[in-house]
C-alpha cells in the first residue's frame, strides 16, 4: 500500500479557510450586524459557535482528506457568496470597513477553495478514499 504525503495546496488551503472561519467569527462577534438584528443575542451566538464548529470540523476532515468534505465546504461557501451577491449592493452604498473585510474575506475564501480542487491537491482526496 503507497502511501500519499498531504499536497502543500492543501495545507495553505485549509490553513488560510481556518484563518478566514476565525476573523469572520471576531467580525461577528465584535461587529454590530448581531445586535441590529433583532433576535435574541444568546441564541445569535450560539448559533454562530454551532456553526463555525460545524465548519470547523469540515476543515479537519478536508485536512484528512475525506472528498465529502471538500465538496459540502465548497457548496457552503458558493451559498453564501450567491446570498452575500444579493445583499451586497445595497451595502455598496454605505461601503464601511466591514463591508470590505467581508468582501475580502470571501475572495480569499474562494481562492482557497478553488485550491482544493487543482489537480495538484487531487491525489490526496482519491488515496482517502482508497483508505477507507
Amino acid at each position: 500500500m503507497s502511501t500519499v504525503e498531504r499536497p502543500k495546496l492543501v495545507d495553505v488551503s485549509v490553513a488560510i479557510l481556518a484563518v478566514v472561519l476565525f476573523v469572520g467569527l471576531l467580525r461577528s462577534v465584535f461587529g454590530r450586524e448581531l445586535s441590529n438584528s433583532g433576535a435574541p443575542l444568546p441564541l445569535l451566538y450560539v448559533i454562530l459557535f454551532v456553526t463555525n464548529g460545524l465548519a470547523a470540523a469540515l476543515l479537519i476532515k478536508i485536512w484528512d482528506g475525506a472528498n465529502w468534505a471538500r465538496i459540502i465546504y465548497a457548496i457552503v461557501v458558493a451559498y453564501g457568496a450567491l446570498r452575500s451577491f444579493t445583499v451586497l449592493a445595497p451595502m455598496l452604498q454605505q461601503l464601511s470597513a466591514s463591508v470590505l473585510l467581508g468582501i475580502a474575506l470571501l475572495a480569499i475564501k474562494s481562492v482557497a477553495i478553488v485550491l482544493l480542487f487543482l489537480p495538484a491537491s487531487a491525489p490526496w482526496f482519491s488515496h482517502a478514499r482508497r483508505q477507507a
